[in-house]
């Protein structure tokens, strides 16, 4: 993409979760060389620690910012899981991009059952 927009600064945005794993992200190396990750924390949460931590293991730096929403991508994908649309939580083209794209599709059910039936 940069190189189709070569004036334009390009943001990923994500959650806290997603910077936790995102390392292991395919081509995470030239994401971080094309685009500038903006990271979303729960209110409250302190991100500075997040911010050195993702700076000493990658040299690059990252953009934060407090989220206080309620929504998230993996309440979206337990809403699409249910069958029930995330239309009252997302624009109405995010949410054809969704449905178009197959996006949170797969071992959905697997992944649910994984999160809620954990052992206590």
């Amino acid at each position: 993409m940069k190189e189709d927009y070569p004036e334009c600064e390009l943001y990923i945005l994500m959650g806290l979760d997603s910077l936790a794993s995102f390392l292991k992200w395919r081509n995470s190396g030239y994401i971080l060389e094309n685009a500038i990750l903006t990271v979303a924390g729960r209110n409250g949460y302190d991100m500075t620690a997040e911010r050195e931590r993702f700076k000493k293991q990658t040299g690059a730096q990252i953009h934060t910012f407090e989220y206080d929403g309620k929504i998230s991508s993996t309440y979206v994908r337990e809403l699409l899981f249910l069958g029930c649309s995330p239309i009252d939580f997302l624009p109405e083209k995010v949410c054809n991009y969704i449905k178009e794209n197959q996006l949170y599709c797969g071992n959905d059910l697997h992944l649910y059952l994984q999160t809620k039936l954990k052992p206590s």
